[in-house]
């Protein structure tokens, strides 16, 4: 079956309507079903072969088709929507796949208005759209917004679980606080516990901001030549006194390419599990040479792990065997950690393992490269640096008990310390007062300003690039960049003394009294 030309009215163009039907888009459609039941297409325009490769005239031949070129498990929905259509002479307007003349799956949208004769035969008259780019992009919505969903389980999960570990050695505190203001014999043991408390908060804590570091992207890596001799003997002098099991390596300690201080968590937290899980039996790192680089594996013969396990532990706050949440057992950040950074650093943990025989993580690591390496050296916790005795440091902090243990401690160490608790008492400092050596500021202020606008508008009134250190609390990638973008250094609460006095140390050049 042909279009042809329409006559127009009078000084009208005439209108071809064989180019007009080529040019829609899709392919246009004459569709039957007879009165006996039989289907047949009495037209099919080229948009059926350009779109999918089949020949219209294969089709419209066909005095009975089998619409074969829709897959089994479409076709009977299709059929029924025709019947449907059929008896109640409703616009059909379906999707459903189609194969191609190459065999690719491709997704059609069938639209047809139909019209019944007098001998029962239903004519549509339509067009059929290729809509599988359509599909394409809402299964990839669908797919991302179940990664979202998965995420937020997730997300759920880990503050549940944090929430639980950072109120328990708080409500150990408490009552040992009580304890502490009625029996003054145990003094010495019960400040020793709480101690302890502190201790174990600032573990949670600082695992807590490196996993928030990591998944936020902005952990900087540095890569650099580096020798493994010097880096696993000084990770055996640190595990193997406290591990009451034999620590051994085998294989040459080739040199390498990385970030030294990274590369030294992952293989620190490697070696922790094995010591951990390893049943008190010897853990053995091994080292082999690769085609691209060296490859570390840490071997212990312990508990191993099951197959349905071994994703899981990857994930923070799992951990084999301490369903009673025993902190002393670690918090189950470590390989949560350790697995990051890997990825970080380009690589991939990976594990093998089997239930009583023991577990096998394994990294690689490139060969060392000369070019495009980084050697900003990073700061130490030492006290190597300037001297503090008598340098002048302004203080923000908004926050009453904090401002007077850390002026306190400031004094202490000799400096000459100004405190402000606006951030318009820092800035008639910064305007009436001699420059400062370094300005201190807490991140979060009351004024719903934040302490590095705060010394950014310091360094302006002062004319001078002051060296800053941001106190915070904050892990959020957007507060994190501000800080990078300022050049402020930043120590996250709670901050230790004696690093507080190493970067200070640092940023006034000298040795420190």
């Amino acid at each position: 079956m042909s279009a042809r030309s329409q006559k127009p009215p009078a000084g009208r163009p005439a209108v071809d309507l064989d180019v007009l039907v080529q040019n829609l888009p899709g392919n246009v459609v004459r569709r039957v079903r007879h009165a006996d039941g039989r289907y047949s297409y009495s037209y099919l325009s080229q948009g059926l072969k350009d779109i999918f490769g089949i020949d219209p005239n294969a089709i419209t031949e066909q005095r009975d088709v089998d619409f074969s070129w829709i897959p089994e498990s479409d076709r009977t929905a299709f059929l029924q929507a025709l019947e449907d259509s059929a008896e109640r002479l409703t616009t059909l307007d379906l999707e459903n796949r189609v194969i191609s003349a190459d065999g690719e799956m491709r997704w059609v949208r069938s639209i047809g208005k139909p019209r019944r004769l007098a001998d029962g035969t239903v004519i549509w008259d339509g067009l059929a759209l290729d809509v599988t780019d359509k599909h394409a992009a809402e299964e990839a919505l669908r797919a991302a917004l179940l990664r979202a969903e998965e995420a937020d389980a997730a997300k759920s999960k880990f503050l549940a679980a944090a929430s639980h570990d950072l109120r328990q050695p708080l409500q150990a505190m408490r009552f040992y606080l009580s304890l502490l203001s009625r029996d003054a014999e145990r003094l010495p043991e019960q400040l020793g516990r709480l101690e302890a408390c502190l201790d174990s908060m600032e573990t949670l804590l600082s695992a807590l901001l490196d996993i928030s570091k990591l998944d936020a992207g902005v952990v900087i890596v540095r890569p650099a030549p580096l020798e493994l001799r010097a880096l696993i003997e000084s990770l055996i002098e640190e595990t193997a006194p406290n591990a009451g099991v034999a620590i051994e390596v085998e294989g040459p300690l080739y040199p390498c390419f990385g970030d030294p201080t990274l590369l030294a968590s992952v293989l620190r937290n490697l070696l922790d599990n094995a010591v951990k899980y390893g049943a008190g039996k010897p853990v053995t790192l091994r080292i082999r040479a690769g085609r691209t680089g060296v490859r570390i594996l840490v071997v212990d013969r312990g508990l191993g792990i099951a197959a349905e396990q071994r994703q899981a532990i990857f994930e923070p706050f799992v951990q084999l065997g301490n369903a009673a949440r025993d902190r002393s057992l670690g918090l189950g950040l470590g390989l949560a950690i350790a697995d990051r950074i890997t990825r970080l650093l380009g690589g991939r943990l990976r594990l093998r393992s089997s239930p009583g025989q023991g577990s096998v993580f394994a990294l690689s690591l490139p060969w060392p490269r000369q070019e495009g390496i980084d050697l900003r050296p990073k700061l130490a916790n030492n006290t190597e640096g300037g001297s503090l005795a008598g340098q002048r440091v302004w203080v923000l902090e908004d926050d009453t008990e904090v401002a007077a243990s850390l002026m306190a401690l400031l004094e202490l160490w000799g400096l000459n310390a100004r405190l402000a608790t606006t951030v318009g008492e820092l800035d008639r400092l910064a305007r009436d007062s001699e420059a400062a050596d370094a300005i201190i500021a807490d991140y979060r202020l009351a004024s719903r300003r934040t302490g590095a606008e705060a010394i950014a508008d310091a360094r302006r009134l002062a004319a001078r690039d002051v060296p800053a250190v941001l106190l915070t609390g904050e892990s959020d990638p957007g507060h994190l960049d501000q800080a990078a973008l300022g050049g402020y250094r930043l120590l996250h609460k709670p901050v230790k003394a004696a690093r507080l006095k190493a970067l200070l140390a640092h940023l006034f050049k000298g040795k420190a009294a």
